[in-house]
């Protein structure tokens, strides 16, 4: 309730709970109920008027710069920081890919509007 109180919309990847399940390394999404967490604020989010946004789970949010957009052929997906050959930023893994997931979000909304 909290999200779905404090922002109007929310984006993240469509991933399948199963193929999560098979790439993470900290214990079983299966279990953890991220599949009921992401249909209780889709629900919450549209009992409000906003939206859940749920980008293409293949979009390449992680080997993005979310400073210059450089697409990278391969990151190193063992390795926590990058940095971009182009504009020398460099990149927590994570926290890039939610940049990139959150300005792609935005855009189709804007988009759809």
């Amino acid at each position: 309730s909290r999200i779905a109180n404090g922002w109007d919309a929310v984006c993240m990847r469509a991933d399948e709970m199963q193929n999560l399940s098979k790439i993470t390394t900290q214990g079983n999404v299966m279990e953890s109920g991220f599949g009921t967490f992401r249909e209780m604020l889709r629900y919450k989010l549209e009992r409000q008027g906003k939206r859940l946004v749920l980008l293409d789970r293949y979009a390449p949010t992680t080997r993005v710069c979310s400073v210059c957009g450089q697409l990278q052929d391969s990151v190193d997906y063992g390795a926590r920081t990058w940095t971009c050959p182009k504009c020398g930023t460099v990149h927590d893994r994570e926290v890039n890919a939610a940049k990139n997931i959150k300005a792609e979000g935005l855009a189709q909304i804007a988009h759809d509007r």
